[in-house]
């Protein structure tokens, strides 16, 4: 009766073994079987899920070396734009390099033409006798009365004076210089004279009172010749830049002036020396003052009479 039971189970459970499909040991050995092991699915859904045959195993290597394939093409494609950017950036610098070097060629050009052109302006207006002899009357002349109104002070202590006497002909004497500027401008207004002449007269002028002031004692005396060299050199420092412009045109202008008056600077240094040892020599200002008295005249004498002897001949022609 317990048998029964019992061989009834046992058929049961052998019974899905008889009716399950029949594996092969390709199978069981190849990697199913191991999937099998290493996974928790039963046998029949293990061995429902899909194969791969070997139409999907070569379609699989294709998608791959596709998909390999693909990123080597884009780095080849990035690195030949890279290149050519690269190149690119290169012969842009080159460019520009060849730009830098054209530009600093022309640049080094411009300034070489520059300075041989201030050579030639130089050269022309080196080679007008008008204005050389000018040139000497005005290292002349500013020598004159810058030195002049330097040691008038120290003149006027020694002749006796005491500091705020001679202080007050001082700036007596310096207002002279304030209506020589209208009587400038008159004069060339009306055109009684040129201004080369007015310079190389004022000058002389100038020049010539100076050798007077040692003779004179008196204070209002002294004040009035004092007065009157600044008010000569007032007429001729007015008129100074105006004389160039008689000489040569716009052109030349700016250069003639700046050599004049690098010139006359040069003079200063020159005349205060000899005045220093003058003054050292003789202990008196009496010589500085016929020194820069007669140093004036022979540096203004020859333009003034070259001055005069142009104005005839223009004068004659004119007639003629």
């Amino acid at each position: 009766m317990h048998s029964i039971p019992c061989g009834l189970l046992y058929s049961l459970k052998k019974l899905p073994r008889k009716w399950a499909p029949s594996v092969s040991n390709e199978v069981r050995n190849g990697p199913c079987s191991r999937s099998y092991q290493s996974t928790d699915k039963t046998p029949q859904e293990h061995f429902t899920s899909p194969k791969k045959t070997k139409f999907d195993l070569d379609q699989a290597s294709n998608d791959t070396d596709e998909s390999d394939s693909k990123p080597q093409m884009e780095i080849e494609h990035e690195t030949d734009g890279a290149n050519a950017s690269s190149r690119h950036e290169n012969d842009n610098h080159l460019k520009g390099v060849n730009v830098c070097q054209s530009d600093g060629m022309s640049c080094h050009e411009e300034e070489t033409d520059a300075k041989l052109g201030q050579i030639r302006m130089l050269c022309m207006i080196l080679n007008n006798n008008t204005y050389l002899l000018l040139l000497l009357s005005t290292i002349g002349a500013v020598s004159f009365i810058m030195s002049f109104a330097t040691i008038l002070p120290d003149y006027l202590v020694n002749r006796g004076m005491t500091l705020e006497e001679s202080t007050r002909i001082f700036v007596i004497a310096t207002v002279g210089n304030i209506p020589a500027r209208f009587i400038t401008c008159w004069l060339l207004y009306k055109n009684i004279a040129s201004s080369i002449m007015i310079f190389n007269l004022s000058g002389l002028i100038g020049a010539t009172l100076a050798l007077l002031y040692p003779y004179f004692v008196s204070t209002s005396m002294l004040i009035l010749l004092s007065f009157m060299i600044f008010l000569a050199s007032g007429l001729g420092l007015s008129v100074f830049c105006v004389t160039f412009l008689e000489i040569f045109e716009n052109r030349l202008y700016s250069c003639a002036l700046g050599f004049a008056m690098t010139f006359s600077g040069l003079g200063l240094p020159v005349s205060g020396y000899i005045i220093s040892v003058l003054k050292d020599r003789y202990e008196s200002y009496v010589p500085c003052y016929y020194f820069l008295a007669l140093f004036c005249c022979f540096t203004i004498v020859p333009s003034l009479i070259h001055a005069l002897v142009t104005k005839w001949k223009r004068n004659t022609n004119s007639v003629v």
